[in-house]
């Protein structure tokens, strides 16, 4: 659970300065790798993810099974364990409303990075991915 007045009394504090980044910023590269590995594969089973992960997958589909989804599916699951194999964690996106099609050819582009730029790009969207579900919470914590 995400102790809200922590974190804006925090950013008060930091007088507004992004704490999420420059706490990724400032571990070791191995927190940053176990940081991005407790992240959800993109198209995988919703069985282990949570809650605000299962809502961000089903807003990028749109909800049907057909051959091209599952084909969709398919090819995003060779790209994960591609992606995996070379960079050593998995493939973080800040999706944003893009669908699961949609996001194959940034898988593919990305998958011709180098690991440093890749770390690099997916701690920043990790911390997209937390500060757009932190301003939600946040949003709902004001309206009360």
């Amino acid at each position: 659970m995400v102790n809200v007045d922590w974190y804006i009394a925090s950013r008060e504090r930091h007088k507004g300065k992004d704490i999420l980044i420059e706490y990724v910023a400032c571990t070791t590269l191995q927190t940053q790798i176990t940081i991005l590995s407790s992240h959800p594969l993109i198209g995988a089973s919703a069985t282990n993810m949570s809650a605000a992960s299962q809502a961000e997958q089903q807003a990028s589909s749109n909800g049907e099974e057909d051959a091209e989804t599952r084909a969709v599916l398919a090819r995003l699951n060779i790209l994960n364990k591609a992606y995996s194999d070379k960079f050593g964690f998995p493939f973080i996106v800040f999706v944003n409303g893009r669908s699961k099609a949609e996001i194959v050819p940034v898988f593919e582009q990305r998958l011709q990075g180098t690991r440093a730029d890749e770390l690099r790009t997916a701690c920043t969207d990790y911390i997209a991915i937390a500060r757009s579900r932190l301003a939600k919470v946040v949003a709902a914590a004001s309206s009360l």
